[in-house]
């Protein structure tokens, strides 16, 4: 799947791996749009509700469903991927982003085999976590980490900073 990137301050814009989206249908864009910055799962009753509240609700559903095959052509990364930034369900929609990520990697340890344990670099410690590196034959506990990165919204990007870098250069190995 290839990265999607969704600007929203100033002017939206949509990139998919670095090309500029142009849509076809302005509701199109809208939607992914929508989906982007609210999160979660929608009904797609409630979704063609919103963009198209003048239509009689079967007409609304029908371009609703227009406006997700052109989603769906512009996001594909290659035919026989079947990889989608959608999160399709019989009636809900949703788009895979960075709070899947994060629930899952970030902050569940389970993701990685280490329950109850947060990702040593971008977790939200507090001076008092652990890691632990699941070495063989003898595991490692990091102790006492303290927190690296914060969360700030905007663009779904991580760039580790340079008191991060160090102290995991400075790490015995």
């Amino acid at each position: 799947m290839g990265l999607l990137r969704v600007a929203v301050f100033g002017p939206p814009e949509v990139f998919h791996d670095e090309r500029r989206l142009s849509f076809a249908l302005r509701k199109a864009e809208t939607l992914l749009l929508y989906l982007a910055v609210e999160g979660g799962m929608h009904s797609r009753s409630q979704l063609a509700a919103l963009l198209w509240p003048d239509s009689e609700p079967s007409l609304a559903r029908q371009t609703l469903r227009n406006a997700l095959a052109l989603l769906r052509s512009l996001l594909a990364d290659a035919p026989a991927a079947g990889h989608s930034h959608l999160l399709q369900e019989p009636e809900l929609l949703g788009l895979m982003q960075f709070e899947f990520v994060k629930k899952q990697w970030i902050n569940d340890g389970t993701f990685f085999g280490v329950p109850a344990e947060m990702d040593p670099l971008v977790g939200p410690h507090d001076g008092n976590g652990q890691f632990t590196i699941p070495q063989q034959p003898i595991r490692r506990r990091l102790t006492e980490l303290p927190r690296f990165v914060v969360n700030r919204g905007g663009e779904y990007c991580f760039i580790p900073g340079l008191r991060a870098l160090q102290w995991l250069a400075d790490l015995d190995t």
